[in-house]
């Protein structure tokens, strides 16, 4: 939105610099007398056609820009892996047994886990079995991690089109049951 703004701005700024930046120009340059015959109306028709057509050029340029932005965006959300992480066990709240199913309607590859609530947050070095979760289906877990503090993680994966995601799983103290929240497409930039 903000960079739709700017691109406004500087449309907008261009075409009044270029209105009253070429008509000094071409009077000094070409010697026209542009205050009174016909040479002035053909001059300033002939001008304000072309500011026009660049005008339109790229309010045009930026909406089909924005458009094809808009419409991968869509099509990524539709077809992203979606992670659910159920709890089967938890022992001394050290050690989290449980399973990963991913309900998408991509495969997720590269999946790795780690906390998003602490100081220092730190990869938990988990790497599923062959790397990969396929649609519909789900693996077993086991990790290590201390629930009396960390509350909040995060899996970061990636789906068969190498388009990278994080995706926030919460655990609730009092259900004893972890929420997972919607992916999100990490930014690549």
């Amino acid at each position: 939105m903000k960079t739709e703004k700017k691109h406004m701005i500087i449309v907008t700024l261009s075409v009044i610099i270029v209105a009253v930046i070429i008509p000094v120009l071409l009077q000094k340059v070409l010697s026209l007398d542009l205050s009174g015959s016909g040479g002035s109306g053909f001059w300033g028709s002939y001008l304000g056609g072309i500011i026009g057509a660049l005008t339109s050029l790229c309010i045009v340029s930026i909406q089909i820009n924005k458009e094809k932005k808009n419409r991968q965006e869509d099509e990524i959300i539709r077809m992203r892996p979606y992670l659910v992480f159920r709890i089967v066990e938890i022992k001394d709240k050290v050690t989290v047994n449980g399973t990963i199913h991913n309900v998408g309607l991509n495969t997720a590859c590269d999946i790795w886990i780690k906390k998003i609530d602490c100081d220092h947050p730190d990869d938990l070095g988990w790497s599923p079995l062959n790397d990969s979760i396929g649609v519909g289906d789900s693996i077993p877990i086991s990790f290590a991690c201390n629930l009396a503090q960390t509350l909040m993680y995060e899996f970061t994966f990636k789906d068969l089109l190498n388009n990278e995601y994080r995706q926030e799983f919460r655990y609730d103290t009092q259900k004893m049951k972890f929420y997972s929240l919607a992916p999100k497409l990490k930014d690549n930039k």
